[in-house]
C-alpha cells in the first residue's frame, strides 16, 4: 500500500477510495466523495471530503475487501454521533440548566478571585485563589460532561449492526477477528489506560445480535 503523502494511489487505496465512495453514497452522505487514502497513527477511521484516513499501524495487513465493512460502519457511527450531540445542543431544557449552572460556577469564582484581593496575607490569598479554581474545576469539568458526553460504545456497536445491512455479514465478523488475533485494535496507550472499544467486544457484539 502506499504511504502517507505519496502523489499516486497503489492499486489497493484505489480500491478503498472506491468502496468508500460507493458507501458514502448508500449511506447518503454522497457530498463526501474520497479520492485518496491517508494513513494516520490514530484509532479511527474518518472520511472527509475528499480522503479516507486510515489507522497506520493496519497499512498492509488488510486488503480492500477487509476495510470496506470497517469503513462503512465509521461512516454510520460518525453519523450517529453528530446525531447523538445534535439533539443534546437542541434540547432547551438541557441547554438552560447547563447554562444555569455554568453561570452559578462562574459568578462563584469571580466572588472569590475578588475575595483574594481584600487579603494582604500572601498565604491566606493563594490557598483562598488555589481552592477557588480548584472548585471551579471540580465542578466545571463534570458539567462539560454530563453535557457534551454520548455513549461512544453503544454508538459503535449500534453502528457495526447497521453496517451488517449493507456489507456482508461473514466478511464482516472475519476481519474484526483477524484485527483482534493480530492485537491492531488499540494503541499502546489505549491498552495502557484500558480505554476505547476493543474488535473483540465488536465481534462478541455482533455475533450475539
Amino acid at each position: 500500500m502506499g504511504s502517507l503523502g505519496s502523489a499516486s494511489l497503489s492499486s489497493d487505496e484505489e480500491a478503498i477510495t472506491r468502496y468508500a465512495r460507493d458507501l458514502c453514497q448508500q449511506l447518503g452522505v454522497p457530498e463526501l466523495n474520497p479520492q485518496k487514502v491517508s494513513w494516520s497513527p490514530l484509532n479511527r477511521i474518518l472520511v472527509f471530503y475528499n480522503s479516507v484516513r486510515l489507522p497506520r499501524r493496519m497499512m498492509g495487513h488488510l486488503t480492500p475487501d477487509e476495510w470496506k465493512p470497517l469503513i462503512a460502519s465509521a461512516l454510520i457511527y460518525e453519523g450517529l454521533v453528530a446525531n447523538a450531540r445534535h439533539r443534546k445542543l437542541n434540547d432547551k431544557k438541557r441547554l438552560l440548566t447547563f447554562f444555569l449552572q455554568n453561570l452559578v460556577a462562574n459568578l462563584l469564582l469571580v466572588g472569590v478571585i475578588l475575595l483574594s484581593f481584600r487579603v494582604n496575607e500572601f498565604v491566606y490569598k493563594s490557598a483562598l485563589l488555589f481552592g477557588g479554581l480548584a472548585g471551579w474545576i471540580a465542578f466545571e469539568v463534570p458539567m462539560m460532561r454530563r453535557f457534551l458526553f454520548v455513549n461512544t460504545k453503544e454508538l459503535q456497536f449500534r453502528a457495526d449492526k447497521e453496517a451488517k445491512n449493507i456489507v456482508e455479514m461473514e466478511a464482516f465478523l472475519r476481519v474484526l477477528e483477524k484485527i483482534d488475533k493480530m492485537g491492531m485494535d488499540k494503541t499502546r496507550l489505549e491498552s495502557l489506560l484500558r480505554i476505547g472499544i476493543t474488535a473483540r467486544q465488536r465481534l462478541e457484539k455482533l455475533q450475539n445480535h
